[in-house]
């Protein structure tokens, strides 16, 4: 006989699952990878996109030299490669003459970063008006020049000296010497007149004070994302070791320092509304160079638009400099 109950058995229930804790803690490990991987990547990639050349990478040769046709289409009487050194490069450039006359002095003209030359042309043509024999030249790395590192203006400045010479002893350099230059070529302007005599007058539109200035600001201004990943003293690494890298001091790679040590008069203008070199730069620029400074700044112009100078501004100011400064009647 088989005896009944009504006895129920009762079954546990099961703790609910923390699905959620474990994906959360899996979410933020992937996270955090990631961060890292990142950190780690800049800081391995940030020190050569320093002072990468647009041309590193490009074979240059005379090969690629603008022919006469090319040359009286760009109104220049002269296409020059000077061999420079230390490191080896070899430098592209144009001579302007006036279209009437003699030349009475001349300006040699140096471009943006990640320009070239032909970006002063226009800028050039109006100079040779004024009776100026001018000099537009491809920075290293730059144009059809050759070279893989950008110095900011330490090995620029050797490279610009070392033209003048080449000029010079063709019987090219006439009358006293002006350098002019816009944004990156603004400072190798001013670098050259502190090292050479020849320059007896330099103007520069929308320069940075500094190498290490300037990289922060492009830094937290082209990805702000990368100026919150690294601090101050990460900044300041990275440029030590891109300068390490490409053999130069980043503490000579300084303008203001340069225009301190001027002997000349000086002509720095900026835009007001700059946002890729702010006008902080030209006035502790200027403040360096002390009374030999004259500094102008164009409101509501930005950092490109002042090489284009709707204004008028730019031209009517280094027209003027120019010609008391180099004594061109």
């Amino acid at each position: 006989m088989i005896a009944c109950t009504n006895a129920s058995t009762r079954v546990a229930e099961p703790r609910p699952k923390r699905r959620w804790l474990r994906w959360s803690l899996r979410v933020v490990i992937v996270v955090g990878l990631l961060v890292a991987i990142a950190y780690g990547v800049l800081l391995w990639m940030l020190p050569g996109a320093i002072t990468y050349a647009p041309n590193a990478k490009k074979e240059i040769t005379a090969a690629g030299d603008p022919s006469p046709a090319e040359l009286r289409a760009l109104g220049a009487a002269h296409h020059l490669r000077v061999a420079v050194k230390a490191p080896i490069a070899s430098l592209s450039l144009l001579v302007l003459d006036p279209p009437s006359g003699k030349p009475v002095a001349t300006v040699i003209v140096f471009h943006g970063i990640r320009d070239s030359k032909l970006s002063m042309l226009g800028f050039g043509r109006r100079l040779t008006h004024e009776g100026y024999r001018v000099i537009l030249l491809d920075n290293r790395g730059h144009g059809l020049s050759s070279g893989r590192i950008l110095s900011f203006g330490v090995f620029e400045r050797d490279d610009a000296k070392a033209v003048l010479d080449a000029l010079e002893a063709r019987g090219l350099l006439v009358g006293p010497v002006g350098a002019l230059g816009f944004s990156y070529g603004g400072s190798v302007a001013i670098q050259l007149g502190a090292l050479d005599s020849r320059v007896k007058a330099v103007v520069a539109v929308s320069t940075f004070a500094s190498m290490r200035a300037v990289v922060k600001n492009y830094v937290r201004l082209f990805a702000p994302g990368v100026g919150l990943l690294l601090s101050e003293e990460r900044l300041n690494t990275a440029i030590d070791d891109a300068a390490k890298a490409g053999g130069f001091d980043p503490e000579q790679a300084n303008t203001a320092k340069a225009a301190g040590r001027l002997k000349v008069p000086l002509l720095v203008m900026h835009g007001g509304a700059d946002l890729k070199i702010p006008t902080a730069h030209s006035e502790t620029i200027c403040r360096a160079a002390g009374e030999r400074c004259r500094r102008v700044v164009v409101p509501g112009e930005g950092h490109d638009s002042m090489l284009a100078d709707g204004s008028g501004i730019v031209w009517r100011e280094t027209r003027r400099f120019l010609a008391r400064v180099l004594k061109v009647r």
